[in-house]
Order: C-alpha cells, then sequence, then structure tokens
C-alpha cells in the first residue's frame, strides 16, 4: 500500500492525531488522507469516524538531534530535545521465523484440508478378489476476523508543541502495541475470550516428553524437536526455526552438547542449533507448571510458513477528545481485525517443561 519512499516520510502520525482530536477537516492532511482513502477503497468499509493507518507502514529511523555544553556555558546553550527513549518491548518473533502474512482480507476463510491418503495395493491377476477402496477423507480449517483493541491517551500540549521524534514514538508506541498482542496470540493465544488459538495451544503439535518435574535442556531434545517433524513428512525446504526465551538459549550457549567431550555447544556461536536459526522472545511463556516445578520454560520448532496470520483491514485510530477534556487529555482507540491458524499442526514441535539452571 505505501507507494513509494516519499510516502512513508512525509507520512506524519502527529498530524493524524492533532487532525482526529480537534475534529478537523479531512482535507488538513496530504498522504495521510490518501492513504486512508486507498484503505476504504481496497477493503470496501469507510472508516467509523477514525482513520485507517496502513498496516504495513514501516517505522522510519530518525537521528537524535545533539548539542555540545560545558559548566561555563551552559545557561546560554539553547535546549534542544532528544530522541524519546523507547520503551524496551518484548521481541516480535512469528513474522521474523517465517510465518505466512494473508493482507486485504474481506471474507471469512475456510481451508479443505486432506485428512487420509488414498492407498495403492498389489493385485493378482484374475485372482477374484476385487481391489479394496479407501476413500480419502477431508477436513477444513477457518480464519475469521477478532478484533484487537488498544487504547491509550496523549495531551493536547504533547501533540500541540511536539514533532520530529516524538512523531516516531507515537508511530512506534501505536504500531508496537498491536504487533506484539498479535505475535504474543499466534504463539500462546488461548482460543478463548475472543483470542485467536496459538500455536502452544493447538491440537495435533507435537511434543517432546519429560520426567515428572521437567528438566534442563539437552541436546537430544533439539535433535527430537527436528525428528519429530521430519516423521511428520514436513517438506525440509520451508522456513525452519527454533523459538526460545533468552533464557533457554543463553544455556545452550554454554552447555556443550556431550558432557566431557570437545563436541561444540547446544547453540553455536552464530546462534543456530543443528544448523536452523534460533530466534528469542520473551512472549514465550517461563511459569509453565510441571510436576512440583513452576518455572518452566516453553520453545518452539517448526516449519513456520505453517502459521497463517491473517489481517482484515487496516489498523483504524478512532479519537475521543471530550470524555478527558477537562484533563487537557485526548482518548485514542486503535483497532486491528486479525486472526490466526495453523495449516498443519505436525509442522511444529513444542517443549513446555525446560526448567532448572536456566537462570545466567
Amino acid at each position: 500500500m505505501i507507494q513509494n519512499d516519499k510516502d512513508v516520510k512525509s507520512y506524519s502520525f502527529l498530524k493524524v492525531l492533532r487532525s482526529l482530536a480537534d475534529n478537523t477537516e479531512r482535507t488538513t492532511l496530504g498522504v495521510e488522507r490518501e492513504l486512508h482513502q486507498e484503505c476504504e477503497k481496497r477493503f470496501g468499509v469507510p472508516g467509523h469516524g477514525g482513520i485507517y493507518v496502513p498496516l504495513d507502514l514501516p517505522v522510519e529511523q530518525r537521528a537524535g538531534l545533539s548539542t555540545l555544553t560545558n559548566a561555563a556555558g551552559a545557561y546560554a546553550v539553547e535546549t534542544q530535545i532528544q530522541s524519546l527513549i523507547d520503551l524496551l518491548r518484548n521481541a516480535m518473533v512469528v513474522k521474523k521465523a517465517g510465518a505466512t502474512i494473508l493482507d486485504n482480507l474481506h471474507d471469512t476463510l475456510a481451508f479443505p484440508k486432506q485428512l487420509t491418503p488414498g492407498t495403492a495395493n498389489w493385485q493378482g491377476e484374475a485372482g477374484g478378489v476385487d481391489n479394496t477402496d479407501a476413500d480419502i477423507t477431508f477436513g477444513q480449517i477457518s480464519m475469521s476476523p477478532k478484533m484487537l483493541v488498544s487504547s491509550t491517551s496523549y495531551s493536547r500540549k504533547l501533540l500541540a508543541q511536539t514533532s520530529g521524534a516524538v512523531d516516531q514514538w507515537v508511530r512506534n508506541d501505536l504500531t508496537s502495541i498491536i504487533a506484539l498482542a498479535i505475535d504474543l496470540a499466534a504463539l500462546n493465544g488461548s482460543g478463548a475470550s475472543n483470542q485467536p488459538l496459538g500455536l502452544l495451544n493447538t491440537a495435533g503439535i507435537n511434543l517432546i516428553t519429560y520426567g515428572a518435574n521437567g528438566a534442563a535442556p539437552v541436546f537430544a531434545d533439539f535433535l527430537s524437536m527436528e525428528t519429530l517433524v521430519n516423521v511428520a513428512n514436513v517438506p525440509v525446504d520451508g522456513p525452519r526455526a527454533y523459538v526460545l526465551t533468552p533464557e533457554v538459549r543463553a544455556f545452550g550457549r554454554k552447555t556443550v552438547k556431550v558432557a566431557g567431550q570437545l563436541t561444540g555447544c547446544i547453540v553455536a556461536d552464530d546462534n543456530t542449533i543443528v544448523g536452523y536459526p534460533s530466534f528469542i522472545t520473551n512472549q514465550l511463556p517461563k511459569n509453565l507448571t510441571r510436576g512440583t516445578a513452576s518455572d518452566c520454560h516453553a520453545g518452539i520448532f517448526g516449519d513456520w510458513s505453517s502459521l497463517m496470520i491473517g489481517f482484515w483491514g487496516a489498523l483504524e485510530i478512532i479519537s475521543d477528545p471530550f470524555s478527558q477534556k477537562k484533563q487537557g487529555m485526548v482518548s485514542l482507540a486503535a483497532y486491528a481485525m486479525c486472526d490466526v491458524n495453523v495449516r498443519t499442526p505436525v509442522s511444529f514441535t513444542a517443549s513446555k517443561y525446560w526448567s532448572g539452571a536456566l537462570t545466567v
């Protein structure tokens, strides 16, 4: 949807928010209005009093301003605003690992799925017995839009007096909240309370087993995670990767494959495991219970193209300049419509019971 670099550089979240806050005409907006109108045409749904923001709008990196000062002349130096220090957030990982993104959706999706194969039999000539038929059976998986909402507020003074670095910060804040929530749902969504069903809770994924109280990761665990996917006939040319908690990967970087032998560590210096890339995130649970252990970490390996994330429409921002008007605040709500599903659950293997000496 973003046409060129000029669109990216000229797009201003602050202009959007000021327009919403002051209820000004959309004609005061330039590229922002054009992209909003393009979203309306593409999705066939008019905005509900808000403004559509394209989900593929990249975050522009802007350098902070700087000035040199010294004790003798500090008061003579004009104060210059630096880039805002953004909040350190959990890493968004599923898209990086290779999840399939389905954009510009309109209807509920239904994917026919073959559940059982046909068979072939060796048959003797004129044996008097007909070949036994083996009927193929089919099933279906579906995706339908689920509404994700994030609400926050900004002061009128902030919107009126700032620009530049704050525009980048506002953009990051709104989009990161939504993106992280989708990422978390894809990994560990409950499937209840209007949430999508995430990978760790999907029936049919492979699981590696442990003793009664969990155990620390060993090299054989990671081999088993790969082997279970291979045994299920998952194609080897897909984007396979491990997604782990930071503690599990750190443990693997300092733990040798075979105790007492110079075989290298479980996680190589380039952060690969048995030749596959590994990614880390704090979005995976670290408090799973296994017997007496209540600090178990999860990890996932698989062909991440089998994980599908669908988007209906664009990110829509709606403003409420009235509810907190006596405080000089403008309330904002951001809406995204999305869902998650897995083509073939056996494309993934999960561990839910890594515990023990994982602290670093």
